[in-house]
């Protein structure tokens, strides 16, 4: 399963997001699953770069891949960044909507508080 997390600041904007595991939907170049989740990850993030011009910091893995972490502590309060942010939250949230047992979509959010609020 591929558990995406969401880290959020408490003025409601993403700070970060992490997709961590495999769909093993089917097997790899068959796994829909996964090519959709590859998919627009990526072209959020090469959107973000290249269409607003923000710079992140990434953090994936090399030969297995099942890991990746944008960062974008440094840039949330650019709106573009947070609209294209938030395009690929709701994509994938309609992704596990249909694949729910591939895919888990989960909000970090900071509370004033103190400690984290975890939304499925």
């Amino acid at each position: 399963m591929i558990q995406a997390q969401f880290d959020f600041n408490p003025e409601g904007k993403i700070l970060s997001f992490t997709l961590q595991g495999h769909a093993d939907f089917d097997e790899s170049g068959k796994d829909i699953v996964c090519s959709a989740v590859s998919a627009l990850s990526f072209t959020s993030l090469n959107s973000i770069e290249a269409l607003v011009g923000v710079d992140f910091n990434l953090n994936q893995a090399d030969q297995e891949g099942g890991y990746l972490k944008a960062d974008f502590s440094q840039s949330w309060d650019n709106p573009d960044c947070q609209l294209l942010l938030n395009h690929l939250l709701l994509g994938l949230q309609g992704i596990e909507e249909n694949y729910g047992e591939y895919l888990k979509v989960n909000k970090n959010t900071n509370n004033p508080g103190g400690g984290n609020h975890v939304e499925n």
